[in-house]
């Protein structure tokens, strides 16, 4: 069995490694297709200690190749199942077979792809966490959401209008913008390209009140930027009891910000979709938004950005960048050649 795996940087295929067994509640899982990702060296160094390589790849499609003892009917051989692996899995999505907790998978509805599948796993699970179980979305709360065309925030954006949010989204190039545009109304990108400033158009956008929430990818800093929003600069763009959702793990508040944050009875979220499947306490919520999530897909609700597909013999780490056009699928068969058909 061949596998991909991180060491020093770049990625590594294992040739002949062992293929796995699964155990009395786990299936073995034919890989079809996976997100090229690598997740920040941080996270990996926490979850997985003393290790000269890393598991990469974590949203996955394939065909179940065998069940467990205790996986009943729910899985049997020959389903099409997409799973999204914990941070802590030892194996590596991108193989060609994986060893899956069948409580962490979902079936494959026959209208879609497994490319589509395995690309919509984790935009899916991070608008459903941040609009549904953090913001509480209702209709008519306004939404901006920092760099939109990027790692699958369209598909935060597309639910956030599905559920009757009024999104706003950010963008840094007339290519971002172009990207924004097949999804919102051109008066619902802003375009900082030119050196807008971003308080001000919120301001007026908002007539003087703020957005209910801001929601950003990880790319707020210190200090005000050319590519990026200043955290003073979401704060000041926060309504009265509005909220801000961040995915920078280690982001720190300045006293000031604090008491602009206090004075707003705002308040600060993290969103890490890793948290459904590092914990069993809430599994029936997760399943019930991994299925979900397949529904809005397969009703077209939500669609996945696909920037390329390629072949498992050619997979690079420079595929595992993601770019406006989306991330890249490693999708594998017999000849590996990245044909369509997933």
């Amino acid at each position: 069995m061949r596998t991909a795996v991180l060491e020093d940087g770049a990625l590594v295929v294992l040739e002949g490694e062992l293929r796995p067994t699964p155990g009395p509640l786990q299936i073995l899982l034919a890989v079809k297709a996976c997100v090229a990702e690598v997740l920040p060296m941080k996270a990996l160094e926490l979850f997985h200690s003393m290790k000269h390589h890393y598991p990469v790849g974590h949203e996955v499609s394939g065909t179940v190749s065998e069940a467990g003892a205790e996986v009943g009917t729910d899985f049997e051989v020959g389903m099409n199942v997409v799973a999204y692996l914990p941070i802590d899995n030892s194996g590596s999505g991108i193989a060609e077979y994986v060893l899956v907790d069948s409580c962490w998978c979902s079936r494959i509805p026959a209208e879609c792809s497994h490319a589509e599948c395995a690309a919509v796993m984790r935009p899916g699970l991070q608008a459903y966490t941040a609009l549904h179980y953090q913001l509480r979305i209702a209709k008519g709360d306004t939404i901006l959401i920092t760099r939109g065309c990027y790692e699958g925030r369209q598909a935060m954006i597309q639910m956030a209008l599905h559920w009757g949010g009024r999104v706003f989204a950010t963008a840094y190039s007339r290519e971002e913008v172009h990207a924004l545009l097949t999804i919102l109304d051109e008066s619902q990108v802003i375009d900082l390209s030119s050196g807008t400033s971003l308080v001000s158009t919120c301001m007026e956008l908002s007539s003087g009140l703020g957005w209910d929430s801001v929601i950003d990818g990880g790319e707020v800093v210190s200090a005000e930027s050319d590519t990026a929003p200043s955290k003073h600069e979401v704060l000041s763009c926060l309504a009265a009891n509005g909220k801000w959702i961040t995915m920078v793990p280690d982001i720190q508040l300045d006293p000031p910000d604090s008491q602009l944050l206090y004075w707003k009875g705002a308040s600060l979220c993290f969103l890490n979709e890793q948290v459904w499947n590092l914990s069993g306490a809430q599994q029936g919520r997760y399943l019930h938004i991994l299925f979900d999530i397949l529904c809005k897909l397969r009703d077209k609700t939500i669609t996945p950005q696909i920037a390329g597909k390629v072949g498992f013999r050619k997979v690079d780490i420079a595929d595992t960048v993601p770019t406006v056009g989306g991330r890249t699928i490693v999708v594998f068969d017999d000849g590996d050649d990245g044909e369509d058909s997933y």
